[in-house]
């Protein structure tokens, strides 16, 4: 491994693999809302190891790191490479402008509520739109070729576990990553609406609460991930200490639920 933390990454994804196994051939003994809640949980855990791992792989060699790259797919639906094109080539290079792909800035200022929840549901087609068009115009782009490798091989898989049981292939697999794809788009908006373009102390708002970033793998500092992408997750909180008075004040929240309530439900927010 390139650094000794990720052993907790590795120990976190190999209790998720279990668990979804478990739950995948149990799926009739919990009611549905507690196994799709549940599974969320667990979905946002394992994409916050895989942001962390497409920004610095967990392992030195290339072999492990691919097969790393799979076991991730499994568990979040989507592939490394493509969120490598949406998160790190286009995300980072242009955060929040009008190149981004999911800018926060052209939501409206007024009843908050309906602009989270209309980009929730709306930026994933349009993630899907400019990632295709993307993908057409780079299609011998190695990252292009790692893909098509890597969506046959979830494919087959779920294609596979379909066969097996279709419907605990509906209920663990399918709708918790349709569930993932809209909390991964709500906390972007999260993340960056109405912070300031262009200026990166200030481009992203923060979650410092030790429970989240324990959960989360520090993926709540993200000031400091944006400013040094090639930082590891496990130096967030240090670096974060000595940037925090740099940054706006309000752009640093306790906890989620006092990040979505200060965005979208803040009374001073909607006048």
């Amino acid at each position: 491994m390139n650094y000794s933390k990720d052993i907790f990454s590795l120990g976190a994804i190999l209790i998720i693999l279990l668990i979804r196994v478990w739950f995948f051939i149990n799926c009739s003994i919990l009611p549905i809302y507690i196994t799709l809640p549940f599974l969320l949980f667990l979905n946002m855990i394992a994409v916050s190891i895989k942001h962390n791992h497409i920004h610095i792989s967990v392992f030195r060699m290339k072999i492990t790191n691919i097969i790393f790259d799979q076991i991730l797919n499994l568990l979040t639906g989507t592939s490394t490479s493509s969120v490598k094109i949406i998160h790190v080539i286009n995300h980072h290079s242009h955060n929040n402008n009008e190149l981004d792909w999911g800018q926060t800035s052209q939501s409206g200022k007024g009843r908050l509520l309906y602009s989270f929840i209309a980009y929730t549901i709306f930026t994933p087609f349009a993630f899907f739109f400019f990632f295709s068009d993307w993908v057409r115009k780079h299609v011998n782009h190695p990252l292009v070729r790692y893909m098509r490798l890597e969506m046959y091989i979830i494919l087959s898989i779920y294609i596979i576990l379909c066969f097996t049981d279709p419907i605990a292939c509906i209920l663990t697999v399918i709708l918790p990553f349709i569930m993932l794809q809209a909390v991964l788009t709500s906390f972007n908006f999260l993340q960056h609406f109405e912070c300031e373009t262009g200026n990166e102390m200030n481009s992203s708002r923060n979650i410092t609460g030790s429970l989240f970033n324990l959960l989360y793998f520090n993926v709540g500092y993200h000031t400091v991930h944006h400013l040094y992408p090639k930082l590891h997750w496990s130096k967030f909180p240090e670096v974060f200490d000595k940037i925090r008075n740099e940054i706006k004040k309000e752009l640093n929240h306790q906890g989620f639920w006092s990040a979505l309530r200060y965005v979208v439900f803040s009374k001073s927010r909607l006048n």
